[in-house]
């Protein structure tokens, strides 16, 4: 064992200090160890970083957008290359998300714009309860593509098929009807 009063090392771009008032005895493996997780912790803090910054310029005010750039553009300047590597690995992976989240959205509003000349014509709730067995809420988050315990809902294959014979069904019945 080693003791010290101080110790300072560099560990990437940050000056890692310990210092203590009394002599401590240290245990290199578990120093190292902790050192370890703590490098691991860096890499990790530089995609939560740009990721914290990009939601900040995504909540932010017009007028306020340019200085959370300059703030973005020091951060990437500030990045040793294997850093920047993993920040644009999270970059991608974030466009992909972007991607299939648009789809989605896609998907909603295809469903809306062939259900809106419909909608006012048919009754939400005795669609959704004989058809669906479902509530009139369930169909109007599905179709608005609403938030639902953290994932937005959306009308599965199943249920397009369902709504397709129920809005099929619903006009063969209103044909029958003659005066």
């Amino acid at each position: 064992m080693v003791t010290f009063n101080y110790l300072s090392m560099k560990l990437g771009g940050c000056r890692i200090s310990i210092q203590r008032k009394e002599e401590t005895a240290v245990d290199w493996r578990q120093f190292f160890s902790v050192l370890n997780q703590l490098k691991k912790n860096k890499d990790m803090d530089a995609k939560i970083k740009f990721l914290e910054l990009k939601e900040q310029w995504k909540k932010a005010a017009d007028a306020d957008r340019p200085a959370i750039e300059q703030e973005t553009d020091a951060f990437l300047d500030s990045l040793s290359e294997n850093d920047k590597k993993k920040v644009f690995d999270a970059i991608d992976e974030d466009f992909v998300f972007i991607h299939k989240e648009a789809v989605e959205i896609q998907e909603i509003v295809n469903v809306r714009k062939k259900l809106e000349p419909v909608l006012p014509v048919i009754s939400i709730s005795h669609l959704t309860k004989t058809y669906f067995k479902k509530s009139p809420n369930w169909f109007y988050q599905r179709m608005n593509g609403n938030r639902v315990n953290g994932k937005t809902a959306k009308f599965s294959s199943d249920d397009i098929k369902t709504l397709n014979f129920a809005i099929s069904d619903i006009a063969k019945q209103l044909s029958t009807v003659q005066f």
